[in-house]
């Protein structure tokens, strides 16, 4: 249960916030490193180090490591403290937890954070056995084979504070293997180019398609070293952008300009802005009005409240419109409605 080769576990107490494992190496007889004879133990020291939770608590090994000292007299080696090859002398995570987190992180893209919770550990102990073990699996040239379709975007790694802006990272993916090759600072098109410059030639020729986003300095970071290959918009950005201008169409459509003409166009007799509802309908079969003030008004013309046959509508607009102008309240129109001149009612 315990994973750790040359261990055997001398005690285990419970607690509901972790699990203290005690632990001791196997050996028996050791000999001395110097003179090759037969050394015994001098002294036995705690070290304390996380291993892998244990049902679903933080586990804590306490290794009583050992010190031995050869017998010899005339032996210049004297004492030395005895290591194991699932333990690092400096390292605060066992080899089996170091391996594990850094599969977490970098295969299941789990965050270091929530990892270091588990374990009952800082930040940047998880972080520096990501970096121990994960360095040699990255660096590895066997990793990445020929690519035909690369994919680059950019990420977000820095919130902007007051002392500096968001900070970006590009990151280059091969598509049809789905690894990530690479993640670079920055998301200009020097970083780009940098990067593709440090690259084999070969390899670079043998990619046919490079999908980005719409931004232009991506698409010129691409050249030279990519210029051979198609270059593709990802559906994310494309579906973006058109949503985006087929917002502003209809946004655009559907202002009507206050000028010239405005009181040929036709209007709903309901009011988005006005506050009031109806409460009487038109005699004279023009439609119910959004409210008091706007009950008589035709639908083709103008509200008698708000404006003259002559001017175009100034309040009573169609719910698509974008303006927001103030509610028509009741008090409003009904002084409206005493103060119009005879010849604003016709």
């Amino acid at each position: 249960m315990l994973g750790l080769d040359g261990f055997r576990v001398l005690e285990v107490t419970e607690s509901p916030e972790e699990l203290v494992i005690r632990v001791e190496t196997t050996a028996v007889v050791v000999g001395c490193s110097g003179c090759g004879g037969r050394a015994v133990a001098h002294d036995r020291m705690a070290v304390e180090v996380r291993d892998l939770p244990c049902f679903g608590r933080p586990a804590r090994l306490v290794w009583n490591k050992r010190r031995w000292r050869c017998v010899e007299v005339d032996c210049e080696t004297k004492t030395w403290t005895e290591t194991a090859a699932g333990l690092s002398s400096r390292a605060l995570l066992t080899e089996q937890a170091g391996r594990e987190v850094t599969r977490q992180v970098g295969e299941n893209a789990r965050p270091v954070a929530q990892l270091a919770e588990e374990l009952a550990v800082c930040w940047w102990t998880v972080m520096a056995a990501v970096i121990e073990y994960g360095t040699p699996l990255v660096e590895d040239p066997a990793r990445v084979g020929p690519t035909d379709k690369l994919g680059v975007d950019e990420t977000a790694w820095l919130s902007a504070t007051p002392s500096h802006p968001t900070l970006y990272a590009t990151g280059l993916v091969d598509l049809d293997a789905r690894i990530v090759i690479d993640l670079v600072a920055g998301n200009d098109a020097k970083t780009l180019r940098n990067w593709l410059g440090w690259q084999d030639p070969e390899w670079l020729a043998g990619i046919g398609t490079v999908t980005t986003d719409l931004a232009e300095s991506y698409r010129a970071g691409l050249s030279p070293h990519l210029d051979h290959a198609v270059r593709v918009a990802d559906p994310f950005h494309v579906v973006r952008v058109a949503n985006r201008a087929s917002t502003r169409s209809g946004a655009a459509s559907s202002r009507t300009p206050w000028g010239i003409g405005a009181a040929n166009v036709t209007r709903y007799t309901g009011s988005a802005s006005c506050s009031s509802p109806a409460t009487n309908a038109s005699t004279t079969g023009h439609g119910t009005g959004c409210c008091l003030a706007c009950a008589s008004a035709t639908p083709t013309t103008r509200c008698s409240a708000h404006g003259s046959p002559k001017s175009p509508p100034a309040r009573c607009i169609s719910p698509t419109t974008p303006a927001t102008p103030p509610s028509c309240s009741t008090k409003r129109s009904e002084a409206a409605f005493k103060t119009r001149s005879p010849r604003s009612t016709r």
